[in-house]
């Protein structure tokens, strides 16, 4: 899919969307968290503390809209909630996903056995690397620690795309596709400095970046996973809601940044497909259902967080959608990434 096709899907789903934002939200969107199909469930309820020690592992980002956390000594004492509501405490969320930001979080059925998906506060704002830091400051105003958040992703989308080319460089991929992951490092670095350049109009005094620890993937499949959910998925989605940002925030600075950053996401989103296509031809037959299920798995967890948006008036601010149009924008672009 080109950039000025996948420009035109993006229009065409705002349009929709924002054409129907009016129409009533749509039903509660659940995962079994034993299985991967969807029901309707109650709202989370408090749990008591589980009696016997839950073993798991720190929770590692995994993608824009979160991380993963893992069991594997088995999920005894870790009460993963039920089949009809697998969304957790919030007690029980901040102990799973310590060191995310996060809006929640809920259980789900991976390939290797049950894990919990710590739903980031503020997702999809740039590509993340295989690892790394994204650090935090702490701020009092709503908007302004959300574009300290956006500043900090974007700079690590840089380290993301500095590493993409190196490695599909190592796995031999087109030229055209390494060159543009270098040319996506240097937007990055632009849309960094563009947001930063939004705090020091607010009179904030810009905090040092965290340094990246991303040291390559280990094979042609783990980034072409990695590239499903956190490419094809996140920048495609990334990109939307910047447009919808350049078009309704109030703050009319970050409109005229916000149309600039959402054009680079869009030739990013583009990008993405692109990598996912050549490394679908390239790895073999049977590597196809995980790519897929990975896609896959990345729109449900957008709609599981499509209720996370920066506190109080600073959404208005700064023109992030509620999550009854999140929830209206993703049905229009789902269909588009699933076949992309």
């Amino acid at each position: 899919m080109t950039t000025t096709q996948l420009s035109a899907i993006l229009a065409q789903a705002l349009l929709a969307a924002c054409g129907s934002s009016q129409a009533p939200p749509p039903p509660p969107h659940t995962v079994d968290p034993l299985s991967n199909t969807a029901g309707s469930g109650s709202a989370a309820t408090a749990t008591p503390p589980p009696a016997k020690a839950c073993h798991h592992t720190k929770a590692e980002i995994t993608g824009c809209g979160g991380g993963e956390v893992k069991f594997p000594q088995g999920t005894d004492g870790c009460d993963l909630g039920s089949g009809n509501d697998p969304a957790l405490p919030a007690a029980q969320c901040a102990e799973l996903c310590a060191g995310i930001e996060i809006a929640g979080c809920h259980a789900f059925m991976a390939t290797d056995g049950p894990e919990v998906f710590c739903e980031s506060a503020h997702p999809c704002m740039g590509r993340l690397a295989s690892a790394g830091e994204l650090g935090r400051g702490a701020y009092a105003d709503g908007a302004i620690a959300h574009l300290a958040l956006a500043r900090r992703m974007e700079a690590h989308s840089v380290h993301a795309f500095d590493e993409l080319a190196a490695d599909l460089a190592r796995f031999g991929a087109p030229a055209p596709l390494i060159e543009a992951c270098r040319r996506a490092a240097a937007d990055e670095a632009g849309h960094a400095d563009a947001i930063a350049a939004l705090l020091r109009a607010r009179g904030v005094a810009l905090e040092e970046l965290p340094a990246s620890r991303a040291g390559g993937f280990g094979s042609l499949r783990e980034l072409a996973l990695h590239n499903e959910r956190e490419g094809v998925v996140g920048e495609t989605w990334g990109a939307l809601v910047g447009r919808y940002q350049a078009e309704h925030a109030v703050d009319a600075d970050v409109r005229a940044a916000m149309a600039t950053i959402a054009d680079d996401e869009t030739a990013h989103a583009a990008l993405s497909m692109a990598i996912a296509a050549w490394a679908r031809d390239v790895l073999p037959a049977a590597d196809a259902h995980a790519l897929a299920d990975a896609r896959a798995a990345a729109i449900v967890a957008l709609r599981d967080g499509a209720d996370a948006r920066p506190a109080g008036d600073a959404a208005d601010r700064l023109g992030w959608p509620g999550e009854q149009l999140a929830c209206a924008l993703l049905d229009q672009l789902a269909p588009a990434l699933v076949t992309a």
